[in-house]
């Protein structure tokens, strides 16, 4: 039963809305039209779009208009109590100077925006008005209003109050008006433009790039059979590049978006797509021909190769074939062609060089077959000119000849070696080395050894590496026996002329010569003149060793007899007997010479001459069996007592001059003197010693009162000055002078009481200093430390007394660097000292500083005075505040932003 009642009231309701239509009150078309223009600034977007328009027609933007129309469609509906209001706009038309470059903006120049106003009349009386803004202009019908009244309307009375009445009639007389119409074009309407425009000149950009494309391929014939022709086929690599980027030209241009989005299908003023499609074409064609032939370059060079052979052009058959080779190293067919073109002009080597180098290549068979055939024919030329060479007795030439032919028939499997090229080879090697012998028999005749050895060693070196060839012979062992007994024959004549050094000489070549060769050996004679020879040598050397004893030199008597003696042993000789007794006479006189030079030294007072003379004599008198001189001993005790004395008298006037190293040196001098030989216990000496050692003590005390005294005056001075840490340190050395002068008594307690009357001066002055070692270190924090410390202990000791001076921390800080100033200005913000952070800082641009050093402190220190300030007053102006810091100076400019972000945060 329920159902049934729903189904009834569904019923009704479908029912009544079908005969309910709406029923059509008003309606109006009509054409509407508006000029867009240049606005002169009023509109920037409008005046974009005009100005780019403009520029596309080549006319001034002040001179151009749109006229731009629509048709308007109004319609009033009534349906039940309910009036519908509707305005609709469409038919878009502009005219006048629409295209840009040719093509049409219609679609772009559709302002994107409107404000209007829509007036209710009743007749003639508005009985209403409704306002709408930024109404979206989309489409080719755009819908600008529709507005639901009900069947009453408000009539006004004073402002503020409106009294419901109901409406009269059935809306015949009802009408609806469009007034206060403005479009406005708005940012994406002008990127919209500025984006058509864009791709219209690329098109004109490509457009010109492709004529220019074009010129570049014109006049090359892409006909194959033509390019083959070309005299530089190198030009096809540079024409298949041109239209290799033709071809990418082509593709990058259909790329672009003005190529995807411009209708060029209907509008192509610069005719850009037949010139794509006809550069297209005629690149396609170059790339396919110059490719096809570059692929087959090295037939093509060899084939132009052959041709110029035919017209009996070599050098350009040359040209051709390398050509061949370059595109194409392992084209075998193209190095035989050279080959051939070597060996008919005459380059024999280098035609099997190049056949050699097809050797190590795949060749095909007939290249093969030709190279084989070549190659055989160049090695029987071989040994036919091998052969003349020998007949000539050219047999270098023959063995290089020969060389090359054996190169030929070893590597190359088609080429046997023949036996006849050894037989040519021996001839040759044994003709050369015959030749070799005959000079050396040359150089003998002229007596020329050293020339004929050479040409020896060169004959068997040359016989060695060829053994194959020179067998052993009589030929060499005959010129090495000539050459030995040609040194024993000039030997024994210098022997017999006694010219003994000269003897050996050739001896000892002849004996070199036939250890060497093992071809011969050494005989008798050679021992037997190298024994006389050298027995002659010991002889002249005694000979000379006798001759200086008796001219009384000797020292060079000495020198030759110990020669003689060396030489003997050295060689084994038979011992002189003069040798010994001359040995003994010449130390006998050297023994005497020595003494009698002692007593003439000693006459004339140089005592120290005199004990070397002395010391010499006794020294050969121990060590060899003279006859002594018994008054030697005297001799010496006199001179070494006597020397003592002289070196002790040395010594006190070196004292006299306070030259007191000299004097030491001279008193130990006399001391040891005395100690080596025997006279400790003299009393003569004893006594003069002690008054050396005193008068050296006496004056070294003197010295040290007067370096004492000089430390004092010092130390005043430096006071007087208030050099007070130079002044402590030479009363610390004064009183160290006198501990380490301590048997001359000094009385140090001036030193003393002068150093702790200025100690607090110079404990300051020493603070200070470490004060500025650590600025220089860039030790900032530790300086500062340090200064407050030096302040406070110059305020508790009262150093200003000693008429020093020390000036508060932030003065301090002033007469220092501007980097330490910087770190100070940091160091007041860490103390809270804001204002003396500030004055720092301020001193820094007449400085000349960096302000981007600055940076931190000026944020730190804004910052800081901002929030104090503000805790202090809420209300005030921080613009004033930040004035009064630091006025408008660009310097600060960072501290001016700080300030007022750290402000604007805690407001």
């Amino acid at each position: 039963m329920k159902n049934i009642v729903l189904f009834i009231v569904f019923s009704f309701y479908f029912s009544a809305n079908i005969l309910a239509q709406s029923q059509v009150v008003f309606t109006n078309e009509q054409s509407q039209s508006f000029v867009i223009e240049h606005t002169a600034g009023l509109s920037p977007v409008t005046d974009a779009i005009i100005g780019k328009l403009a520029q596309g027609n080549s006319v001034p933007a002040s001179s151009l208009e749109i006229i731009f129309s629509f048709t308007e469609k109004l319609k009033i509906t009534k349906r039940d109590q309910t009036y519908t209001l509707s305005a609709t706009l469409a038919n878009f038309k502009f005219e006048g100077k629409k295209n840009y470059k040719g093509f049409s903006a219609e679609s772009y120049l559709m302002p994107g925006n409107l404000n209007f106003k829509l007036k209710w009349f009743r007749g003639s009386q508005e009985l209403t008005n409704y306002t709408f803004t930024n109404v979206k202009m989309e489409g080719e019908s755009v819908e600008i209003a529709r507005v639901n009244e009900v069947d009453t309307f408000a009539i006004r009375n004073a402002p503020g109050t409106r009294t419901l009445a109901p409406m009269v009639g059935t809306g015949s007389n009802y009408k609806i008006v469009c007034s206060d119409m403005v479009f406005t074009y708005t940012q994406e309407d002008k990127k919209a433009f500025e984006a058509f425009t864009v791709q219209v000149d690329e098109y004109i950009t490509k457009s010109n790039e492709t004529k220019q494309q074009a010129r570049l391929l014109d006049g090359i014939d892409s006909r194959e059979d033509f390019l083959k022709r070309l005299d530089n086929l190198n030009i096809l690599y540079d024409y298949r590049d041109k239209a290799s980027k033709a071809l990418d030209f082509v593709q990058a241009v259909k790329a672009k978006d003005f190529y995807k989005n411009l209708p060029l299908d209907r509008i192509d003023p610069e005719n850009i797509l037949a010139q794509l499609e006809s550069i297209e074409n005629q690149a396609n064609a170059i790339y396919t021909s110059c490719d096809n032939i570059i692929r087959n370059l090295d037939v093509v060079y060899l084939e132009r190769g052959m041709d110029m052979l035919g017209a009996r052009q070599p050098e350009r058959a040359d040209m051709f074939f390398n050509k061949a080779i370059e595109v194409n190293p392992t084209f075998a067919p193209a190095h035989f062609q050279l080959a051939r073109l070597y060996y008919n002009g005459g380059m024999v080597d280098r035609a099997v060089q190049k056949l050699f180098e097809i050797q190590n290549m795949t060749p095909d068979m007939q290249t093969k077959m030709q190279a084989d055939e070549l190659m055989q024919g160049i090695y029987n030329e071989m040994l036919l000119d091998a052969g003349g060479l020998n007949s000539d007795g050219r047999y270098d030439e023959a063995l290089a000849v020969l060389s090359r032919a054996r190169e030929i028939c070893q590597n190359w499997r088609a080429v046997p070696c023949r036996a006849n090229m050894d037989d040519e080879t021996a001839r040759a090697l044994n003709g050369k080395y015959d030749n070799i012998l005959r000079e050396a028999d040359r150089a003998f005749s002229e007596n020329k050894l050293k020339n004929a050895e050479d040409l020896i060693q060169s004959a068997l070196a040359f016989k060695n590496s060829n053994r194959t060839f020179i067998p052993d012979d009589k030929r060499m062992t005959d010129r090495i026996n000539n050459l030995y007994f040609k040194y024993l024959d000039l030997g024994d004549a210098d022997l017999n002329a006694k010219k003994f050094q000269n003897a050996i000489g050739y001896y000892e070549q002849a004996g070199r010569v036939c250890s060497e060769y093992k071809e011969i050996s050494c005989t008798d004679d050679l021992d037997k003149g190298l024994f006389h020879a050298r027995t002659g040598v010991y002889g002249d050397l005694m000979t000379d060793a006798d001759r200086a004893y008796y001219a009384k030199d000797y020292a060079k008597a000495e020198k030759q007899l110990t020669e003689a003696a060396a030489y003997r042993q050295t060689y084994k000789l038979e011992k002189n007997a003069n040798e010994d007794a001359l040995f003994i006479k010449i130390k006998q006189a050297v023994y005497d010479d020595y003494i009698a030079k002692g007593r003439n030294s000693s006459t004339s007072k140089k005592y120290g001459d005199a004990l070397s003379y002395y010391d010499y004599a006794r020294t050969i008198e121990t060590n060899y069996s003279i006859k002594r001189n018994s008054a030697l001993g005297g001799y010496i005790t006199t001179a070494a007592q006597e020397f003592s004395l002289q070196l002790v008298a040395d010594g006190l006037k070196f004292v006299d001059s306070n030259n007191l190293t000299q004097a030491r040196s001279k008193y130990s001098q006399a001391r040891d003197n005395a100690s080596k030989y025997g006279l400790e216990g003299n009393k003569t000496l004893e006594r003069e010693f002690a008054k050396l050692k005193d008068k050296i003590f006496a004056q070294e005390c003197l010295n040290a009162q007067n370096e004492y005294d000089r430390l004092m005056r010092e130390a005043v001075s430096k006071i007087n000055t208030k050099a007070y840490p130079e002044a402590d340190k030479l009363l610390v050395q004064a009183q160290n002078h006198a501990v380490d002068n301590a048997d001359c008594e000094i009385d140090a307690r001036s030193a003393k009481d002068k150093q702790k009357e200025i100690a607090q001066a110079a404990n300051y002055m020493n603070q200070i200093t470490a004060v500025d070692n650590q600025l220089n270190s860039r030790n900032y924090r530790p300086a500062i430390e340090m200064y407050i410390t030096a302040n406070d202990y110059f305020t508790r000791n009262n150093v200003a007394r000693f008429g020093l001076k020390c000036d508060d921390l932030y003065t301090f800080i002033t007469t220092k660097n501007s980097d330490f100033i910087n770190y100070a200005s940091s160091y007041y913000i860490e103390t809270k000292q804001y204002d003396k952070s500030l004055s720092l800082m301020k001193l820094l641009p007449a400085k000349g500083y960096d302000k981007n050093y600055t940076k931190v402190n000026q944020t730190q220190l804004a910052t800081a005075l901002a929030q104090r300030d503000y805790s202090q007053n809420p209300s005030g102006d921080y613009k004033s505040a930040i004035l009064g810091y630091v006025g408008e100076d660009k310097f600060f400019k960072k501290f001016a932003k700080s300030y007022k972000k750290a402000w604007k945060n805690l407001d």
